[in-house]
């Protein structure tokens, strides 16, 4: 796997704090710990996506997660013609620099999160 994808893995949490990835999502089960510090943090704003998912931002991007919210909705084809553009967009959101997107979506790489599998 290219060091361009997923290179915040393991940091989401800490990232947003220090203001340089604006929403990342956590799962409790891959990253326990983040998990509650981020249930935890009155700094963050927090959007449950699932049982097991969060979506954290801090208090002055919270629009960004409506944002989000609409990207992952089964109804985002609206928004984004096509996955690759779904992909790129909520990139974007989690901070991630056109190069690391472009690295992801031309990648072949299956995205891990149970969002981007949804049918177009």
């Amino acid at each position: 796997m290219s060091a361009l994808i997923a290179p915040h893995e393991g940091r989401e949490y800490y990232m947003v704090l220090i203001k340089t990835k604006p929403i990342a999502t956590i799962n409790k089960h891959k990253q326990p710990e983040q998990y509650v510090k981020a249930c935890k943090d009155i700094r963050l704003v927090v959007m449950h996506l699932d049982a097991d998912e969060i979506a954290i931002t801090l208090q002055q991007n919270a629009r960004l997660l409506q944002l989000l919210e609409s990207l992952l909705h089964p109804s985002s084809n609206i928004i984004a013609k096509d996955k690759a553009e779904k992909q790129r967009l909520i990139g974007r959101l989690y901070g991630y620099t056109e190069e690391e997107i472009d690295a992801f979506v031309t990648s072949g790489n299956k995205c891990m999160c149970n969002h981007c599998n949804q049918e177009w």
